[in-house]
């Protein structure tokens, strides 16, 4: 994925320099998600979904516009990056506008540990397993706690690529996950 990802940002960029694009700048996200929600052990909502969003920043001079879609089709990002140059063209000047200069050091994904392979495995059943085990616990710990308004359990895992025109190249893989719970009591 990320050399798919990677060829895309270079494309866009490339495009954005011949339209008139002093700096540029691209990121482009691909997620999944798996979400689970009971409320006092049943299943309220179940979902799983994928997305993708891709930001382009691009910068006339000191005149700087973005644009976003969702739509990764060639006709639309040679039109998502006219409409970008087109408002960088309307905005008004900003002294501090522009990207910084590139610098080759920064931590690798892999040190950083931002992703957890085990996420691929997640079934529903065991997100529902841990909202439910989540809102157990929760009535468990208090007598004046006798309701519960849900409990969510949410998985995302995503791969980010990001590019600039001064030489930055970037792509990592992160995952992450959250439980809530919402008890009601009684005083």
């Amino acid at each position: 994925m990320s050399e798919e990802l990677g060829t895309l940002a270079e494309r866009l960029l490339a495009h954005a320099r011949h339209c008139g694009a002093d700096q540029s700048e691209v990121w482009i996200q691909q997620a999944s998600q798996l979400s689970a929600t009971v409320r006092l052990g049943l299943v309220e909502e179940l979902r799983q979904a994928t997305s993708r969003v891709l930001s382009l920043r691009v910068f006339l001079g000191q005149r700087v516009a973005r644009a976003s879609t969702s739509d990764l089709s060639r006709e639309t990002l040679e039109r998502l990056v006219r409409r970008a140059i087109e408002r960088a063209r309307l905005a008004n000047e900003d002294p501090f506008a522009g990207l910084p200069e590139y610098f080759p050091s920064f931590p690798s994904p892999e040190i950083l540990a931002l992703y957890d392979p085990e996420f691929e495995r997640l079934s529903p059943e065991e997100a529902i397993a841990w909202a439910r085990e989540t809102e157990r616990i929760g009535l468990s710990l208090e007598p004046r706690v006798r309701n519960s308004a849900g409990t969510s359990f949410r998985a995302v895992r995503s791969a980010v690529c990001g590019a600039n025109s001064r030489g930055f190249r970037g792509y990592f893989r992160q995952t992450a996950a959250s439980l809530q719970v919402n008890l009601l009591g009684e005083s």
